[in-house]
């Protein structure tokens, strides 16, 4: 889906709800690999500062790709600024659990190494 349409159809539902949209950040031409971009850091300042309330994404690869990441900030850091988090394609509301829809990702990308492997410490790689 191109960048019109999702500017349109996130646009529309915040619309829809009656909320007022603070700003529109894309970041462009970065990796999504990691947060060092600057208009998901404006995003993150503007979070902070108390601006923004939700943070609306059509799925949550647009905010960002590497787990990690997207755990504490999905996890920790809005929760700490009591705020939320809802993505469309996933349907994640701050009601439902992220780590469910991250081990889910995870095992649609690698069903077959993802098994119960003994070590010699005694952990296991699920």
């Amino acid at each position: 889906m191109n960048k019109e349409n999702k500017d349109f159809i996130l646009t529309k539902h915040v619309h829809d709800n009656g909320w007022n949209l603070f700003e529109t950040y894309c970041d462009d031409g970065y990796s999504g690999a990691n947060l060092d971009r600057p208009a998901l850091q404006r995003m993150l300042q503007d979070v902070r500062d108390g601006h923004i309330n939700t943070i609306l994404v059509k799925d949550l690869s647009g905010l960002g790709r590497n787990y990690l990441d997207m755990g504490h900030l999905a996890e920790e850091f809005l929760p700490e600024h009591h705020r939320k988090l809802i993505s469309f394609a996933e349907i994640v509301d701050d009601m439902v659990d992220l780590r469910n829809i991250i081990n889910e990702r995870l095992s649609e990308m690698h069903p077959k190494s993802w098994t119960i492997i003994p070590t010699e410490e005694g952990h296991f790689l699920t």
